[in-house]
């Protein structure tokens, strides 16, 4: 959602063009909950459900995530505020309709608390697929890029780039998502068009997923 930290206006052409990918459950990040964006969110989804709101100085909050969808998604435990609340902010998990998925916003931390926010995430992540921005980019291979999660595969579409600096113009693909378990990505996409429409520094990542029988 461009990397909201303060309330702002409800971008209406947006939410019109991200409800158009029809997908039957979407995570926005980067995203700051207000009363009229959850009312023009609840317009085109029947069921919103947004990770803790926390103003870590007046008038500025932490990255939330928030999920959408026609059908309930139901709460599930939090990530520990490791090593600080924008961690907690950045991650909601939820189970629907029978799968447990995870909407992330992983932080821009370095050195320490970026190796402690990945052993939290370590502990505390599970379920069939995890999805979002996770600030790394494989192809760079930094260290900081070579976070991975045992257990668990990661999806990146081809293309991109998946993340456009607004200044810079260089772009890299930080987007991806996790999955594990008998669930099997089918399809899975860059929305770059995104950055030609709207004002934001992400692209949508779309996912098309099925349960692979045991």
């Amino acid at each position: 959602m461009g990397h909201q930290v303060r309330r702002r206006a409800v971008a209406e052409r947006l939410l019109d063009d991200i409800a158009n990918l029809g997908c039957d459950l979407f995570f926005l990040t980067e995203y700051v909950d207000t009363r009229e964006y959850r009312s023009a969110l609840e317009a085109r989804w029947r069921h919103t459900l947004c990770s803790p709101q926390i103003e870590y100085r007046r008038g500025y909050f932490n990255n939330q995530v928030i999920a959408l969808s026609g059908s309930r998604p139901f709460p599930r435990p939090a990530l520990l505020p490791v090593p600080d609340t924008c961690a907690l902010a950045g991650f909601l998990s939820v189970e629907w309709n029978g799968l447990v998925i995870t909407g992330l916003r992983a932080p821009y931390y370095k050195g320490k608390d970026w190796t402690r926010y990945w052993a939290a995430l370590r502990e505390r992540l599970d379920g069939d697929v995890a999805i979002g921005d996770l600030n790394i980019d494989p192809s760079r291979n930094q260290p900081r890029d070579r976070q991975r999660l045992e257990g668990w595969s990661l999806v990146t579409p081809e293309g991109g780039p998946s993340y456009l600096n607004r200044g810079s113009k260089e772009g890299s693909n930080i987007d991806h998502a996790l999955i594990r378990g008998a669930v099997r990505v089918v399809r899975a996409e860059y929305r770059t068009e995104f950055f030609e429409h709207h004002n934001l520094d992400h692209c949508p990542i779309v996912i098309d997923i099925e349960r692979q029988r045991q």
